[in-house]
């Protein structure tokens, strides 16, 4: 995965655009989807913006047949949720010098990072491609 991000100053907002060469968008597609948005946040927390948009570029856009083919209609016929919001904690703050770059990212610990109003439906099992 490659990561740009792209900010504005007027407002002070922070975008990122993630490529993909390959992406199994049954399995993998809501892990990157979700991972790459807790990305934005943060970087946009350290960076002092606010975060915007995740755009995803993909090519090789797959699932598995016939494998996957029940499962992802099992998804797709399931009724949406509301979506949840992030919420980050006031210790992870905007980096103010050249100092606070180093070990940034280690500070940041995973009760720093919380999802308010998450809700899910039980798993659906589907094997990995070998």
């Amino acid at each position: 995965m490659d990561y740009r991000f792209v900010a504005f100053d007027n407002p002070r907002v922070l975008n990122v655009v993630v490529t993909l060469r390959s992406w199994d968008l049954f399995l993998g597609g809501p892990a990157n989807i979700a991972s790459t948005a807790i990305f934005l946040a943060v970087m946009a927390r350290l960076a002092g913006y606010e975060p915007g948009v995740v755009t995803v570029q993909a090519a090789n856009v797959h699932i598995y047949l016939p494998d996957h083919l029940d499962a992802v209609r099992e998804l797709l016929g399931r009724k949406h949720f509301d979506a949840p919001h992030l919420a980050l904690a006031e210790r992870i703050r905007p980096i103010r010098d050249l100092d606070g770059i180093a070990g940034a990212f280690a500070r940041i610990e995973p009760a720093d990072l919380t999802l308010v109003g998450y809700e899910c439906h039980s798993p659906i099992k589907a094997a990995m491609a070998a």
